[in-house]
């Protein structure tokens, strides 16, 4: 290809914490494959969209938001 690329790593969570809390609590997900900057990850938590605070390649930083209770699938 003449326009240069970028191989990435696919997105995969290892783990995160606190394991629960209420709505508004800050989330941290770690693993590998997340962009660097906030605003290029899209993280749900049960299908509802979190704010992403702050972002590295291993870290996100998420606010929990309004979702049922429960188990939820992120």
């Amino acid at each position: 290809s003449a326009r240069p690329f970028e191989v990435r790593v696919p997105p995969a969570i290892a783990e995160f914490e606190p394991r629960s809390g209420p709505v508004g609590t800050e989330l941290a997900i770690r693993g590998q494959g997340f962009a660097a900057v906030p605003g290029q990850n899209r993280v749900t938590l049960a299908g509802v969209s979190a704010q992403v605070l702050a972002a590295s390649p291993t870290t996100l930083r998420v606010r929990i938001p309004q979702a049922a209770s429960g188990p939820l699938v992120v």
